[in-house]
């Protein structure tokens, strides 16, 4: 015998009575060998479908994360090799692309820092030789 109970509450919550249901272990036996099977042949092909969609989607996603990362990485190399014409290309437009825009605003603040600096110098060393 198979024994299901649920409580019967008022309108303020008080438990009133009980609602009790009695069916036999065979007729619930019987349910379960009709049901679950079919449930099987959908619920599996369903979790996997989904389970093949959120992989998907994770692969897509971090491989276009690692693609901004990978601009970014070669252009701080290029500039740790000293070259200032370089930029990063913008692939994403979340932190990473910021990041991306905010490392070719760096790159050109430094090669303007560098050509005012030549400037200078250039002034300086004309006053120099003027002054001698």
């Amino acid at each position: 015998m198979f024994s299901s109970f649920t409580p019967i509450k008022d309108t303020d919550g008080t438990i009133i009575g009980y609602l009790g249901i009695d069916r036999s272990l065979a007729s619930v036996t019987e349910v379960y060998e009709k049901t679950l099977p079919e449930a099987y042949r959908l619920v599996i092909p369903v979790v996997s479908i989904i389970l093949i969609i959120s992989i998907a989607a994770m692969v897509l996603v971090t491989r276009r994360i690692l693609r901004q990362v990978r601009f970014i990485k070669n252009t701080l190399e290029q500039v740790a090799d000293g070259n200032l014409t370089v930029t990063s290309q913008q692939v994403t437009y979340d932190q990473l692309g910021e990041i991306s825009g905010l490392t070719n605003r760096m790159v050109e603040a430094m090669s303007n820092m560098i050509v005012t600096f030549k400037a200078v110098q250039v002034h300086f060393s004309k006053h120099q030789r003027i002054s001698s």
